[in-house]
Order: structure tokens, then sequence, then C-alpha cells
């Protein structure tokens, strides 16, 4: 550990909400259920996990296209606009009904073809628990319990919101735990995904996330009206490849990344893991996340 540092009251034993740092968590679940055979392919329809998604707009859709948010399907994640997309599943949790979320999923209507588009849908993050849970028979929270979090030697458990009382984890957020074992979450995805030998991701599974063109529709332009641009591959943010402003960073660093200003950071290269909370008082800070990688950067140097 080359710094480790708490402010807000929190310390070593203290528990923080990732929000969307889950995201992730979530997609290196489905990975592990790959290499275990429960899922056969990324290529295959999303409906053979979530068989309530069919005849929706869903329908012909590959579990790898949700897990890269090009699925085609209508969303708006605004999330101020009462009528958006994102405030319906919003109002879906609060309902605390079984299938409420993927009830709102099943109504969306298509915008593009499949595989063409990159958009942000934490609607599409929030399916990574169903089909976890169609491909394996346990929740995210066990399924996460045996793959990993048992098998680390974390230090506390963690928490997962659910979307009702014993439910679906709210695979897009909710997700609750300590900044070490959030670190030692990462080392493990830096680790390749091997724990004490033994293969958990499959192999190319992390090296994969990182390698996309830049020209790619995972290369969406411009974020929140900033001057740098993210790729997103596998419900983790690419940091930009060739980019002056993050040669530090080197081509292949990729995070989770959450709002308020919540961080999951791995650089395969430097051989570098960072863990940042943050309690920002707008939820989408261009500066303040450039800020972020800016430090990050400074201190892998």
């Amino acid at each position: 550990i080359v710094l480790e540092r708490y402010a807000k009251g929190n310390g070593p034993d203290s528990r923080w909400t990732s929000f969307s740092i889950a995201k992730s968590i979530s997609s290196t679940l489905v990975g592990a259920a790959l290499q275990e055979g429960k899922i056969k392919s990324l290529q295959d329809d999303v409906t053979v996990y979530v068989p309530a998604l069919k005849g929706s707009a869903y329908e012909g859709v590959t579990v790898g296209q949700v897990l890269d948010m090009s699925s085609g399907v209508k969303w708006n994640e605004t999330y101020r606009d009462p009528k958006s997309d994102r405030r319906q599943m919003f109002n879906a949790q609060l309902g605390q009904q079984a299938g409420g979320i993927v009830a709102v999923m099943a109504k969306l209507q298509r915008a593009q073809a499949a595989g063409t588009h990159f958009n942000y849908s934490t609607g599409e993050s929030f399916l990574q628990a169903e089909i976890i849970k169609g491909a394996t028979g346990k929740t995210e929270a066990d399924y996460l319990s045996e793959k990993v979090w048992s098998q680390l030697g974390m230090q506390t458990p963690a928490y997962w919101q659910l979307e009702s009382p014993n439910g679906t984890e709210i695979a897009s957020s909710g997700f609750s735990a300590t900044l070490r074992d959030y670190a030692r979450f990462g080392q493990f995805v830096l680790n390749d995904g091997v724990v004490n030998g033994k293969r958990v991701l499959p192999a190319g599974w992390v090296a994969s996330i990182a390698d996309v063109a830049p020209e790619s529709h995972l290369y969406p332009g411009k974020l929140y009206d900033g001057e740098y641009d993210l790729g997103y591959h596998k419900q983790w943010w690419i940091l930009p490849k060739g980019d002056k402003a993050y040669a530090e960073h080197g081509d292949g660093a990729f995070s989770a990344v959450g709002i308020f200003g919540q961080y999951l950071y791995i650089n395969p290269r430097e051989n570098v893991v960072a863990v940042v909370w943050s309690t920002w008082p707008e939820p989408e800070v261009e500066k303040k996340e450039r800020e972020t990688f800016d430090f990050i950067a400074a201190a892998i140097k």
C-alpha cells in the first residue's frame, strides 16, 4: 500500500457505496460464469438467461452487447428528468416488487441496430444480475461470495441493495464495501482473475477490456461535454489510447467509475490499483474527474 487516507469520519472499517462501480463487479461475475461454463458464450441471446425479456426489444441482443451497452435499445439516463427511463427504474426500485425493473426494461423500444451504438444504460447493467441468476441459479451476492469474496480473504462482509425483499441485487449500484476490499477486488482483476493458482475469469478476459479500437462505437465521443474521450467495454471505462494528456497511464488502463466520484482504477502496465471515494456535491463533474485521473497519474510517477 503506497497511500491510504480517509476523511469525512471514515476509517478502514467503513463501508462506502460505490454506485456504478457495481456495474464492473457484476460484469466480472458474468466472466466467472463464462469460465465455469454456466454461460456458453457472450454471443448468446440475453433472453436465453432472462426469459422475461422474450418478445421485447432485447430479443436478438447478445449478452456481450448488454455488457457493452450497445444493445440499440432506447434508454434515457438523465437523472433529473422525471420522465426518463432512469427515473422509471428508480420508481421500480422504490416499489420493492420482484421483477419490477425487468418489467421496465421489457417495455423499452428499439432505437438502433444492436451492436452499432454505445448508449449508457444503468438498466442494462441491472440485467447482469438477472443473467447471473438465470445462468447459475444463484443470486449475484452468493455468486460473488463463492467465486471471489470468500477466496480473497476480504476483511469485511459487503452489502448489496436488493430490488425487493429477498429479491434480485441492483447489479448497477448499491454495493457497499471497505476501501481495502475494493482494492483487493481490483488486485484480483489485475492478477488476471486468478486466485491461489485457480483461474476464475477466462484467459484473456482482463486483457480484452481495454482492447477496443479508438474508432469503435465503444469510444462514444466527448463525455459530460468534456474535452476527452473515454472508451467503454465490459462495463469498464477505458482511458483514451494515445492521448498525450493521459500518457502517464499508458494504453491499457481502465477504471470502474461511480457517480459522485467513486473510482476503482486498474493499470496493468504499471501494476497499480487505485480506489477513490468521494462526496462530490454534483453527480457528474468533468473537472473533478480529470483531477482524479491526474492525481492517480501523479501517484504512479
